[in-house]
């Protein structure tokens, strides 16, 4: 069923159509995964951590005590689809977001750097990556960069 107007602003369920249905198992089957929301997920470890497939289209709220560093894996090892989205969430110690072998993380931390490690050093900020290509990745948000 489908959400339509009655021609007066007003909205109404309506029946979806074949072409509906179609259309809608066309998005989910593309490439490009059709993604309605993250999956929140509470990481309370330190020290060195590989992304992996888990961790696709997640909101990772580091808990951390001490230094977490994430290392982006090259899409020979971990095949992300291009889209795929990871939000960093700092709630105690640093968090530090880094290239794998082969990978490059584009990003401008505010100063004028371009970065290939992102650093989320403020308490209670965050950022997120976004894969643009094979193993390119963007990095935006509140982070300092070397």
């Amino acid at each position: 069923r489908g959400i339509e107007t009655d021609g007066s602003g007003n909205l109404q369920v309506g029946a979806a159509t074949t072409a509906d249905l179609d259309e809608i198992e066309g998005i989910a089957n593309n490439d490009q995964a059709l993604r309605v929301f993250l999956t929140n997920q509470n990481i309370s470890s330190t020290g060195a951590q590989t992304l992996g497939t888990t961790h696709q289209n997640s909101f990772l709220y580091c808990t951390n005590t001490s230094t977490l560093t994430w290392t982006i894996p090259p899409n020979s090892s971990v095949a992300f689809n291009v889209g795929t989205e990871i939000e960093f969430w700092r709630s105690d110690a640093s968090v530090v977001i880094t290239e794998g072998s082969g990978v490059t993380l584009n990003g401008h931390d505010g100063t004028g750097a371009v970065v290939t490690t992102a650093t989320i050093a403020t308490q209670h900020t965050g950022c997120c990556i976004k894969k643009v290509a094979t193993d390119t990745w963007v990095v935006f948000g509140r982070f300092t960069g070397s």
